[in-house]
């Protein structure tokens, strides 16, 4: 009697015991989510001739995005699916490293390095921005900007500027003016008209080149990310690239990761 109830003592401190560090499975995890954006001006075509001789020549093929990225997530992996300027699908991360190779590593091929970092946090939602180096025609050895995303139900209507080119980008309304250095961005929430209609700048040398208005905020639910890069490798114009993200809880972008990683 005695030692069954030692027994019964014993497996009910085991069951009430919390997991150790390391030791929680998938679902207890705090989420870590993860999105990707390629920015790049899109290729485009020139042609030339005319009639029966018209013929067309593509213009910076390889800024369209690697389609054979590999997310290594431990002993699994999961292709990554990125089209231009368009925000990816969710990504369920175990850890904040994030490995992203190229190929399938095999006994003929081994995978390529992508990206190698760690994210910011152990826990949130992340959108990693990809941009070629300055010059660089290819995707190798991509610009890589990290973006804390925003869940709670009050940045909806949110606005962020990121500026990813080499000179200052400003921001105008009425008799104001931000500046945003290269590598930096500037957030504000639900702004006021003014700021609704603000105007963005680019500066080269000593002179400012109107590029495009903010044109307002998002629809409602959504949050609004407006990234200046530059035009192409080679050149110094800049273009302006708008974003927006559904506002969602963490848990609830939790559950649709899961959802869709159940699906064939």
């Amino acid at each position: 009697m005695r030692a069954t109830l030692l027994s019964a003592l014993l497996l009910a401190v085991i069951a009430t015991t919390p997991p150790l560090h390391g030791q929680q499975n998938d679902e207890e995890r705090p989420p870590l989510i993860v999105r990707f954006l390629a920015v790049a001006l899109p290729p485009r075509v020139v042609m030339s001739g005319i009639g029966d001789n018209a013929k067309g020549k593509l213009i910076d093929e390889a800024a369209i995005p690697p389609m054979d990225l590999v997310l290594q997530k431990g002993k699994s992996s999961q292709p990554v699916t990125m089209m231009l300027n368009v925000p990816s699908r969710n990504y369920l991360l175990k850890s904040r490293r994030l490995v992203i190779t190229r190929g399938s590593a095999s006994e003929d091929q081994q995978a390529v390095g992508f990206i190698d970092l760690e994210l910011p946090a152990d826990q949130g939602v992340f959108t990693v921005v990809f941009t070629r180096r300055p010059g660089q025609s290819s995707w190798e050895q991509p610009t890589v900007r990290i973006l804390t995303d925003a869940t709670s139900a009050k940045s909806a209507g949110n606005t962020r500027i990121l500026n990813l080119t080499s000179n200052n980008i400003g921001i105008q309304a009425g008799g104001g003016r931000k500046i945003i250095a290269p590598g930096k961005q500037l957030s504000f929430a639900k702004a006021g008209k003014a700021w609704q209609n603000a105007v963005i700048y680019a500066q080269h040398k000593q002179s400012w080149t109107k590029l495009r208005a903010i044109s307002g905020t998002p629809r409602e639910g959504l949050v609004q990310t407006i990234i200046c890069y530059p035009s192409r490798p080679k050149e110094t114009k800049v273009s302006v690239l708008t974003c927006n993200q559904r506002n969602q809880d963490i848990s609830t972008l939790k559950a649709s990761v899961l959802e869709m990683d159940k699906a064939p």
